[in-house]
């Protein structure tokens, strides 16, 4: 890695649908400056809890369904970031946890950029395919279609490694949260 590389550290939750319309803006910095500049995802906790957060935030204004509206809103105006109809009415996923879980298992096993790749598919699979990317069926289907073992992911989760790196994700969150 160069001195003169940029890093940019991305504070994002997999099932947030700004960082879903953010995408474009991220793949743009990718083509544009290639290997100067590297872009670390952080995971933060926003959609640990779905049922809860519906409850707790969201019961007052129509819970899974103003939510779902809100959801479409915010991403109308944005082309490049289409939404099912059918994503948190229908689709309700329990926890974004387990996702982000599985994508910092990717980038163990593997390597940051495909780490990458899958969290971009994941988002995919639920804003687009309405896909509940919080079942583990699922989320090993769309690492075989990424041709990504699941054993290998597997074995990250397994053996703590995986959690640690979410962990200490969700800890600089934390830190840079408190210090200001």
């Amino acid at each position: 890695m160069s001195s003169d590389r940029v890093i940019i550290d991305y504070f994002t939750d997999i099932l947030c649908v700004w960082a879903w319309i953010s995408q474009r803006r991220i793949d743009e910095l990718n083509e544009q400056f290639g290997d100067r500049v590297e872009i670390r995802s952080q995971f933060v906790d926003v959609f640990g809890d779905t049922a809860t957060k519906m409850v707790t935030q969201w019961g007052e204004r129509g819970g899974y369904e103003g939510f779902a509206a809100h959801v479409a809103s915010a991403a109308e105006p944005y082309d490049v970031a289409p939404v099912s109809p059918r994503i948190w009415t229908e689709t309700r996923p329990t926890s974004s946890g387990i996702a982000q879980l599985f994508v910092k298992a990717a980038e163990l096993a593997y390597d940051a950029d495909i780490a990458n790749v899958l969290a971009v598919r994941l988002r995919h699979a639920f804003f687009v395919d309405a896909l509940d990317i919080s079942d583990v069926d699922v989320l090993e289907g769309i690492a075989g279609d990424l041709d990504l073992e699941a054993g290998n992911i597997r074995s990250c989760v397994r053996d703590g490694n995986a959690m640690a790196a979410l962990l200490g994700d969700y800890l600089v969150r934390s830190v840079l949260k408190a210090a200001r």
